[in-house]
């Protein structure tokens, strides 16, 4: 009789961090347009992952991969 054993290994990561904003000032629709636009948000940082194994020659397997967006503790202001 033979068994076999299988290991399996999952897992995750997790991070979360707020914050609060507050800013002042004054904005005004420039003169020669009718209508104008303000938006709020945050800078960010975006990047490349991948996850993988070698195999037995030494080579580099890609089992998944993607990209993840992180936001940064920067406020951003946009406008027309």
């Amino acid at each position: 009789m033979h068994s076999r054993r299988t290991d399996r290994f999952s897992g995750s990561i997790s991070y979360a961090k707020t914050t609060t904003v507050t800013l002042g000032g004054t904005w005004k629709v420039p003169a020669g347009q009718k209508d104008g636009w303000l938006a709020l948000g945050s800078k960010g940082y975006s990047f490349n992952w991948e996850r993988g194994s070698y195999n037995g020659g030494c080579k580099w397997i890609v089992s998944n991969h993607g990209t993840a967006k992180l936001p940064a503790l920067s406020p951003y202001i946009a406008h027309s």
